[in-house]
């Protein structure tokens, strides 16, 4: 195995839980990956202090499910909807990865949710949430954790819709870049099962660019079996770039996160406009992450 290879092996996965049905898609998402690579799966179920600290306030009120009459939110049975919440959970974890066949472990933390997420990730080679949770009042909560987790996260991060799968073809976005040819191999690494062109967006100011990085890729993926589908997008116009990946189909999109896709807040834009997964690999030796806090 190659330096480069090796840079892109993933042993250990993390996937962020909750009750969602976009926190559940992670889980199945992420139980096929470990399976493909075999990694060991990790869940993390975090008890999110911001909603126990909701209860001491004199004005928190939920509405009750069969009512629909506010009533006061009590401390107690806070902390049992949560247990109950982290053991549903738990269960479904269990039951994915004996599917799997796969080596998993679950494990629950208190604090705020982005920072936790962040402290586990750092473990890991790999991170995927859910897009968009609920939390345990009803009130839905559009990406917040995952805009933090992409504005400090350094490593390759995974964000997943409801109901999104690891489908083929794989799509890549592609600037020239070492970088690029890094999130390329990660593809590659990824889906290891799934030999099918690989389609890249290639972020080029002309054709001559885009001829030259074509016959560069052409010969990085053939040596390994491998093929591609490249697509010119011209990188001083981007405006049509989310289109131009709904109709290469639902498979998962790798982001290079460099020039257009530098900062946190370009990235999240794009995944709020397609219903692909999106993984965002970084550069090894960036110092800091630019984009929005």
């Amino acid at each position: 195995m190659s330096e480069q290879e090796e840079q892109c092996r993933v042993r250990r996965i993390l996937v962020a839980l909750d009750a969602s049905p976009h926190s559940l898609s992670a889980l199945e998402a992420a139980a096929e990956l470990a399976a493909n690579l075999e990694a060991e799966l990790e869940g993390l179920f975090v008890e999110d202090t911001n909603l126990l600290t909701l209860t001491q306030l004199p004005f928190a009120r939920e509405l009750s499910f069969f009512s629909g009459d506010p009533r006061r939110l009590e401390a107690k049975e806070m902390e049992r909807q949560i247990r109950a919440q982290a053991t549903q959970v738990r269960q479904a974890m269990a039951q994915i990865a004996e599917r799997s066949r796969i080596q998993w472990n679950f494990r629950v933390s208190r604090g705020s949710v982005s920072e936790e997420i962040l402290s586990a990730a750092a473990q890991a080679d790999l991170c995927l949430l859910g897009k968009v949770g609920w939390s345990l009042t009803g009130t839905r909560y559009v990406g917040s954790t995952v805009q933090a987790v992409l504005s400090q996260r350094r490593g390759p991060t995974m964000v997943l819709q409801k109901g999104g799968k690891l489908a083929v073809p794989v799509l890549v976005l592609y600037h020239g870049s070492a970088l690029s040819q890094n999130a390329l191999r990660m593809a590659m690494q990824l889906f290891p099962g799934k030999h099918q062109p690989i389609t890249l967006f290639m972020l080029a100011e002309d054709e001559a660019s885009f001829d030259r990085w074509k016959n560069e890729v052409s010969e990085m993926l053939q040596a390994q079996g491998w093929t591609a589908e490249c697509r010119l997008i011209v990188a001083s116009n981007l405006r049509n770039l989310a289109q131009a990946v709904k109709r290469e189909g639902g498979g998962p999109l790798v982001v290079p996160c460099e020039g257009p896709f530098k900062g946190s807040e370009a990235i999240r834009d794009l995944i709020h406009q397609i219903p692909n997964p999106v993984l965002m690999v970084h550069s090894p030796d960036e110092s800091e992450i630019e984009g929005s806090q």
